[in-house]
């Protein structure tokens, strides 16, 4: 990867550039609203999932990834680094980070439950790795939406996998049935608990009630950006834009001097694709 310092920034990203031109989204506001989720994911990108993936009979994840990811090079970070990689590159050590993190985990787990799961991306290919790797769990993914959940039934399908899936949603902080029927699980989230601006205060309760082992959340988490310098400020301002979550990391302190949890591992903005958007790891 192409290492670069914080003056480099504006030169390689439009985003930071208009961040700092005040000038993102050209002066609109963005409300992460259920409507609004389901426009941008059910209505539009994952039903084209499903299309693509029904109309080509052949189709399977590996296909959709040279879909998505073309090669083009985009502006990440990675433990602290700014860098300019491939967006293929980037995903790739996405995967490996998160299999690193599971299997540190994965003693006395039967089970792995994605919630917010979205096409089934991530839990697919940590499936097929840990198939490699000889780890033998049970698959669970929740998805809010429904193409979501079909697009994931599908590939899971062509790909020989099985997983269970169900409609899981951080809004109403509700889930179907099945996941209760996890034997030990891991639960994980990627990059989906930033779509709920604020969560509700029994969101730990919430989880707490699908009986895990352990918890696992790859998300970006405002409190972790350091008001105090230039990039943590780009960082807070880019989540206020786009209303993304801002009080994840306040729960789960909250929770944990309650008593309710315990975080055993906290590590601030480990890797992103977006250099704005880096992902914290709690557990």
């Amino acid at each position: 990867m192409q290492k670069l310092e914080l003056n480099d920034l504006p030169r390689y990203s439009a985003k930071v550039r208009n961040i700092l031109n005040n000038d993102l989204y050209n002066g609109r506001t963005i409300h992460k609203t259920p409507k609004e989720i389901k426009r941008e994911y059910n209505d539009e990108k994952w039903r084209l999932v499903v299309d693509y993936i029904e109309n080509n009979p052949g189709i399977n994840i590996a296909e959709i990834e040279k879909k998505i990811y073309t090669g083009k090079e985009v502006l990440g970070c990675a433990e602290g680094q700014y860098c300019l990689e491939k967006d293929i590159i980037f995903y790739r050590e996405q995967i490996k980070l998160y299999m690193q993190v599971l299997k540190t985990y994965l003693k006395n787990v039967n089970s792995l439950i994605e919630l917010g799961a979205g096409y089934g991306a991530i839990i697919l290919k940590l499936a097929q790795q840990m198939r490699k790797e000889n780890v033998n769990v049970n698959y669970f993914a929740g998805e809010y939406t429904e193409n979501g959940l079909k697009a994931l039934g599908l590939l899971s399908k062509r790909a020989g996998i099985n997983i269970k899936t169900g409609k899981c949603d951080f809004f109403k902080l509700t889930a179907d049935d099945i996941f209760k029927s996890a034997s030990k699980p891991i639960i994980y989230t990627s990059y989906a608990l930033m779509y709920i601006p604020e969560l509700q205060s029994d969101f730990v309760e919430y989880i707490l009630s699908l009986n895990p082992v352990m918890c696992v959340n790859f998300e970006p988490c405002y409190e972790a950006y350091d008001s105090d310098s230039m990039y943590g400020i780009l960082c807070r301002k880019y989540i206020e834009l786009n209303d993304y979550n801002r009080n994840l990391v306040n729960i789960l302190d909250k929770a944990q001097r309650k008593g309710k949890i315990e975080i055993v591992e906290k590590r601030n903005n480990v890797f992103g694709n977006n250099v704005l958007l880096p992902i914290s790891v709690i557990v």
